[in-house]
């Protein structure tokens, strides 16, 4: 009996017991996150923070689950899912005059303050020029001596912005953050400088994290030294939180959900995963809100960020570092991410709603939502990626030269599909050029290989549809390409990779008005001709359908070449089978653009007869299928030869059928 027992024992020991243990400030079994952090847990073990509370300090699961058994933070009772802050409300204040408040204590124990919520709005440090001058608040400058200093005809020696904080854009792509050491009449040098770029003359800077830079409502400045907040206000200020913790969940273990929780107020990250030996860290139905630097940043492979709303990072929404292999990012809302110049990190690697840039096989990214970012939606590398049905609207608010959706170097079996991409803005400020290509909808940068494009929508950029910039081995085929300021662009340059073994077939590119080059094709290695295979394809400028080809076939500063697609096929031997617009048009309001970013069908009821570039005419309705688009146009003969029954024309799913 005894041996029977003791094989029991062991039996249930094996398969474990799931403890659930409750986390309230009374009544639980911990009151804190400290006391949570200080126990210790098994797998299957669940820590359930109560709704409707909030809790203070950083969550740090060190004990790790197992395969099929992991360690569950969660949530139980009624109520808004528990809340994990880092947010510090100021409420005491002294007046210094001259409309400036100072926190009467110091409002946090960090060397630096990286987010400052006033009345429920991320708000930025002041800046001097403020982001409403001209240039959109850049100065200018006219030399540089190296990497850390730059001399500016703005700058009189008359205020001494030593000490300060200056932020210079280098380049189209970053904004970098240095400490002024030292200025000399209209000369600042500055220091530490971390980006490769030299910075371009002409281009802008502005300073910022200093007192003297406030004088503009809700504006603040945090003091390193004494640890205390000012902020202009024409009142005494209410409503103002602190971020006063670097990081709100930092997880040491493997085998870890999180499920069901809120994150709010990291002064960097709001959770941040180690690296090195983990795995399988699942982070769901969770709300991640006003971090400093990054909303999340994974760095284990076979991992999963689920049904997660991320809002009001300062750098990155989802960064996704050095082993993320077999990883998932799916069904989030990711918005409002870099979108606050000098806010966040310095350098390329910010303002993007999803980041990865290290190369690692096998990665996910489907079903998000990212709206509204700085400057890339996702920007991807590695092998074996799955881009597929994610709605990207509103990016490269404050950098350019970036896209939707954005992949450099080598890879392999990467697939972009499904996607909308939407609203590539560009940023021109603090730049010298407004005639750069700004944003693009899906780009493929130098050496990007083995990428299949097929079935997005691209429309409203301010550059390209699609860019293809030293890329070869890419595959396009079944795209909606439409309204961007170019629909198909290739460039190759001297040193690098020619453009070829490239497929284009079956797309659809369509200009919106006479000032939008259809395909724009340039090339400083004479490969014009041999890029690949181009078949198929509709090329439509409906409201001027000529010349709709735009060739330098001896780089972009040479002789601009304009075809007619009839021309174009002449001397490329390409695009056979490929057609224009079936109809013109003589203005834009006579073109229609519809789109379903949802998983459901959906229909679009006309306010008069339509035809799309294929020759298809639909008469009351259109339906579109899950994550695709269509771009219609008045029909100018919308009463040909309709088939009846019983009196009545006959449709199918909104199309009339005609013979």
């Amino acid at each position: 009996m005894k041996k029977i027992l003791t094989i029991l024992f062991i039996f249930f020991s094996l398969i474990g017991q799931t403890a659930v243990y409750h986390v309230a400030a009374s009544g639980g079994d911990y009151s804190t996150i400290a006391a949570v952090n200080a126990a210790t847990f098994a797998p299957d073990d669940q820590i359930l923070f109560n709704r409707g509370e909030t809790f203070i300090g950083t969550i740090i699961p060190h004990n790790s689950g197992t395969s099929g058994h992991p360690i569950i933070y969660g949530a139980y009772g009624t109520g808004e899912n528990p809340i994990i802050t880092g947010f510090t409300t100021v409420t005491a204040w002294t007046n210094l005059g001259g409309n400036i408040w100072e926190s009467t204590s110091a409002v946090s124990t960090l060397s630096t303050c990286n987010m400052v919520v006033i009345n429920g709005v991320n708000t930025p440090m002041g800046r001097y020029p403020n982001a409403d001058a001209a240039n959109g608040g850049y100065l200018t400058y006219q030399s540089h001596s190296g990497k850390t200093s730059i001399t500016s005809s703005s700058l009189t020696g008359t205020t001494d912005w030593t000490g300060a904080e200056v932020v210079v854009r280098t380049v189209q792509w970053i904004l970098d953050r240095s400490f002024v050491t030292s200025q000399s009449g209209n000369t600042l040098t500055y220091s530490p400088y971390v980006s490769t770029f030299t910075p371009t003359d002409g281009f802008g800077f502005f300073i910022q994290n200093d007192t003297r830079t406030l004088d503009q409502q809700n504006e603040w400045y945090y003091n390193p030294s004494t640890k205390k907040i000012r902020v202009y206000s024409t009142s005494i200020p209410t409503n103002i939180q602190v971020a006063s913790q670097d990081v709100l969940a930092t997880i040491h273990a493997a085998f870890i959900t999180i499920d069901g929780l809120s994150f709010t107020g990291a002064n960097r990250y709001s959770i941040l995963t180690e690296y090195g030996g983990l795995r399988d860290i699942i982070l769901k139905n969770c709300t991640v809100n006003f971090s400093g630097i990054e909303g999340i940043q994974l760095g284990t492979p076979y991992s999963t960020i689920e049904n997660c709303i991320i809002s009001n990072s300062n750098s990155t929404g989802v960064n996704l570092i050095y082993d993320v292999e077999y990883s998932t990012i799916r069904n989030n809302t990711i918005q409002n991410t870099g979108i606050y110049p000098g806010m966040g990190e310095t350098g390329v690697s910010g303002r993007v709603g999803i980041l990865k840039a290290n190369s690692y096989k096998g990665l996910i990214i489907e079903y998000n939502r990212i709206i509204k970012t700085g400057y890339n939606g996702i920007y991807f590398s590695g092998d074996s990626a799955l881009i597929k049905n994610n709605f990207i609207d509103t990016f490269c608010t404050v950098l350019q030269d970036g896209g939707g959706i954005y992949t450099g170097g080598l890879s392999y079996g990467n697939v972009i599909t499904g996607n909308i991409v939407l609203n590539g803005i560009g940023a021109f400020a603090g730049t010298n050029s407004t005639s750069y290509t700004p944003a693009n909808g899906i780009y493929m940068d130098d050496n990007a290989k083995n990428v299949e494009i097929t079935d997005n929508t691209m429309a409203n950029c301010a550059g390209n549809g699609i860019l293809l910039h030293n890329a070869s081995y890419i595959t396009i085929t079944s795209n909606t390409v439409y309204n961007n300021k170019i629909q198909f662009y290739t460039q190759d340059d001297a040193t690098n990779d020619a453009i070829t073994n490239c497929l284009l077939t079956n797309n659809i590119f369509l200009s919106k008005d006479a000032n939008q080059y259809v395909v724009n094709l340039i090339t400083l290695q004479a490969t014009l001709p041999t890029m690949g295979t181009f078949d198929n394809n509709y090329y439509a400028r409906p409201i001027d359908d000529n010349q709709t080809f735009y060739l330098q076939p001896n780089g972009w500063s040479n002789p601009l070449y304009h075809y007619t697609l009839t021309q174009w096929q002449a001397y490329s031997g390409q695009d056979a089978n490929s057609h224009k617009s079936p109809q013109a048009i003589t203005m834009t309001d006579d073109l229609q653009f519809e789109y379903n970013a949802t998983t459901t069908a959906k229909t679009v009821t006309l306010s008069r007869p339509m035809i799309d570039v294929k020759g298809t005419k639909y008469a009351i309705s259109v339906t579109l299928q899950p994550y695709t688009s269509v771009v219609l146009m008045v029909d100018q003969h919308p009463f040909a030869s309709p088939v009846f029954h019983n009196g009545s024309p006959l449709f199918h799913n909104g199309v009339i059928i005609t013979y």
